[in-house]
């Protein structure tokens, strides 16, 4: 609110007030709201409602630097953009099996600019066979056929190496999820019109994993939050599966073949308009996000300033948006540990290690980040203050301050089209295996820094494992976390009507016997949802699978979760596994 606008508004309430307790004191009101009052008087009632005004403006723009130290410490996710994301697809160049490392970087190849530089989510293991169609055989139950090919020179990976990538189309890769983890009766591997049925063959989630993380998340921050952030903004994500069994030396080295197929036989049959595409179902994918560290320019630190800009580059502002500050340390300080000479580190001022500098003698040099946005534009200014235990002795003195950042390419990867990403920095593997998109790279999503992050943050302290299992509550929550809806009108839209889909939930507690005899309390969810809302039951379902695991997350240790979905269209309930709970108290 304007300064101008808070003092009229001060003015009013004074003016109110005089009347109020003229009412209530009459022998006064000659003094207070009669005519010809002494302008000295009024002069002095301006005074303080424009003291009072400054005084709300200046507490209404510090409140903020206390809500986002709050936020930086629990939930940074809402502080930091959500960077562009795409499927990566690799082929193997020689007869071996490869291996890409997750943090593996990759990028477009450009030289009038900034390259675009991604870097790969998950391990990926690049195997030379190719899989060469995938089919339904409809018969008296409904089956898929998946058949590969390699070369003679090379053996066939073993299955459980497989990473399934079911996501090239919404509808079709949902279906497939719903039908691959929730209706098989059994598998096989086909090799010259020869069936080798799997033991206990089941499909595995992936993506659900600490590891397996696609956007970055702090230690000490909830992981069930970033499956929900992750599932909004990128749902391709989840759409992976790998096949587990029991048996042991399923190729025979016997025979000779090229080919091989892998054959799932389901419960349930397939909907009758599903077609599957040459690309429904491929091997070698990998998801990649544009994060990458850069060094930002240097900070002249003066202490002439209370805080100081961040800038990725003078060179390309544009082109670099930053994700988080990752290391902040002095160019003029040096210490010795044993015998290495080494640059002083600044350390964040809400780490909690002012204790442990000061018992092991280090030198008291903290940081703290902030971040404005602004008014017309939206773009966000990230901010550093410092806090130095010697400053005395630094004054009139410059000190150089180099910044390890971790930053975006901003909007840019949105322009790219498919095939564009194709370049692997690591020369070792770019020699044997070749890289490319298989999907356009997402928008980046800035975060907003208005009214409603304070009222994120105190949703967020106000929820408990229990609050969640409200049907509003839950609501709130997950809207919360749908980042494309705060950006995106049509995204909002869509999302309302997912959640208006959720129709109750009846929680109960029960108890379980674990595997090892051990009697174990936990709750038992049941969702009443409508399908309708859903473009696909097999989007209904993958939303159930995020909160299945997203329960887990948030249950207390030594306790359990079970969720089960009724489907009020059709009936249809789907039960997932029992989760231990996964939430530490401390």
């Amino acid at each position: 609110m304007p300064l101008q606008q808070q003092f009229q508004d001060e003015m009013t309430f004074i003016k109110s007030a005089i009347h109020d307790f003229a009412d209530m004191n009459p022998q006064l009101s000659q003094f207070l709201i009669e005519e010809g009052q002494d302008p000295d008087v009024e002069r002095m009632l301006d005074g303080l409602a424009y003291m009072t005004a400054t005084l709300k403006a200046k507490l209404k723009q510090d409140f903020p630097n206390l809500s986002q130290d709050l936020i930086q410490l629990l939930w940074p996710n809402y502080l930091r953009p959500v960077p562009s994301i795409t499927i990566m697809n690799a082929t193997s160049l020689s007869d071996r099996i490869n291996f890409i490392p997750k943090g593996t970087q990759v990028t477009t190849s450009t030289s009038d600019q900034p390259a675009c530089i991604f870097q790969i989510c998950r391990d990926l293991i690049v195997t030379p066979a190719k899989l060469e169609s995938s089919q339904i055989v409809r018969e008296s139950s409904d089956s898929l056929l998946l058949t590969f090919s390699f070369n003679h020179s090379s053996e066939p990976l073993d299955l459980e190496q497989y990473s399934f990538y079911l996501g090239q189309d919404p509808y079709i890769g949902s279906q497939l999820y719903m039908m691959l983890t929730n209706y098989v009766t059994s598998a096989s591997v086909v090799i010259n019109d020869v069936e080798l049925p799997l033991e206990t063959p089941k499909f595995n989630l992936v993506g659900f994993e600490r590891s397996d993380a696609m956007i970055p998340y702090p230690e000490n921050t909830n992981t069930g939050n970033r499956l929900l952030q992750e599932y909004f903004c990128f749902n391709e994500g989840f759409l992976f599966l790998r096949i587990t069994h029991e048996n042991k030396n399923i190729f025979p080295k016997s025979l000779k073949y090229s080919t091989f197929s892998l054959k799932v036989n389901f419960s349930r049959s397939f909907p009758p308009s599903l077609k599957l595409r040459n690309d429904s179902v491929q091997i070698n994918c990998v998801p990649a996000i544009n994060l990458f560290h850069h060094d930002g320019e240097p900070i002249i630190l003066h202490g002439r300033k209370s805080q100081y800009p961040i800038v990725a580059s003078y060179q390309y502002p544009e082109d670099y948006d930053i994700f988080s500050v990752e290391h902040v340390e002095s160019c003029n300080r040096r210490s010795t540990t044993n015998g290495n000479q080494h640059q002083y580190t600044y350390v964040p001022f809400n780490s909690f290690k002012h204790q442990i500098q000061r018992e092991k003698g280090y030198q008291r040099l903290y940081y703290q980040s902030k971040q404005t946005q602004h008014i017309k534009n939206k773009k966000i200014t990230h901010w550093l203050s410092f806090v130095r235990g010697d400053e005395e002795l630094w004054q009139n003195k410059d000190e150089i301050i180099s910044l390890r950042l971790m930053c975006t390419n901003r909007d840019m990867p949105a322009q790219l089209h498919i095939g564009e990403i194709s370049h692997i920095t690591d020369k070792g593997l770019a020699d044997v295996i070749k890289v490319q998109n298989i999907t356009r790279p997402t928008m980046q999503l800035s975060p907003i820094l208005d009214s409603t992050l304070y009222w994120k943050a105190i949703s967020n302290l106000a929820q408990n494992y229990m609050s969640l299992l409200d049907t509003e509550v839950l609501k709130q929550m997950l809207m919360g976390y749908n980042f494309p809806a705060q950006h995106n009108r049509q995204s909002e839209k869509n999302a309302i009507k997912q959640l208006s889909g959720i129709q109750k939930m009846e929680t109960k507690p029960s108890e379980r016997r674990l595997p090892d005899g051990l009697m174990v309390r936990g709750f038992e969810t049941s969702i009443f949802i409508k399908q309708s809302t859903f473009n696909s039951e097999g989007e209904m379902y993958l939303f159930g699978t995020v909160l299945s695991q997203f329960f887990s997350q948030v249950a207390a240790l030594n306790s359990y979760h079970l969720l089960t979905m009724i489907n009020m269209d059709n009936q249809e309930r789907y039960t997932w596994p029992m989760k231990i709970g996964q939430h530490s108290l401390i």
